[in-house]
């Protein structure tokens, strides 16, 4: 009997993946943050279940090396090079915020500056909260070289880039003692 439980459990993980798989790619309306977060969840509880059916140690902990290696070393990777991309460093005057809601009813703003010498004006899209702009002050935003698009970056995400990165390659190096260890 127990052995009808322990197989209805890594069933039931493999379900929860498939689902969290589903959602990925129905629901999240093309946000590549959403996506990777429903992935990697799903990769999650698939590794767990594949683990269970195997019965080996070994694999267990080697998918689950591999896989919060790669989802530390992803989103680690994604910060630095979103951070890195956007390096125009300029002043510009805050001329409209507009309010928005996300899918799931989440509430964030949109930034309008201007800048003084430029024609053209640069939207930040996604900030959480609008308690700390003020329509017509100055502030320093990085701009794309790529589009129209201006980013508020603060230090902290460049080093929680470095760190996730950091963390993720430390996954992987867990994963050579693991194999290095048992053959």
């Amino acid at each position: 009997m127990e052995w009808l439980i322990y197989y209805c459990v890594a069933l039931m993980f493999g379900a929860v993946a498939a689902l969290f798989f589903y959602y990925a790619v129905k629901h999240t309306n093309g946000n590549k943050q959403d996506i990777m977060l429903y992935a990697g969840i799903g990769m999650f509880f698939a590794a767990l279940s594949i683990a269970m059916f195997v019965k080996n140690g070994v694999v267990i902990e080697s998918l689950l090396a591999i896989l919060m290696g790669l989802v530390t070393t992803g989103i680690g990777l994604h910060e630095l090079v979103g951070v890195i991309t956007h390096h125009i460093k300029t002043e510009g005057v805050l001329t409209k915020i507009r309010e928005r809601r996300g899918y799931r009813g989440r509430i964030h703003y949109e930034l309008d500056f201007r800048i003084p010498d430029r024609k053209e004006k640069f939207t930040v899209e996604y900030v959480t909260s609008d308690r700390r702009y003020t329509v017509g002050d100055i502030y320093k935003i990085y701009i794309s070289k790529r589009d129209l698009k201006a980013y508020v970056h603060r230090p902290l995400w460049f080093l929680l880039g470095i760190f996730a990165t950091l963390f993720g390659l430390l996954w992987f190096s867990l994963l050579v003692k693991i194999i290095t260890s048992n053959f």
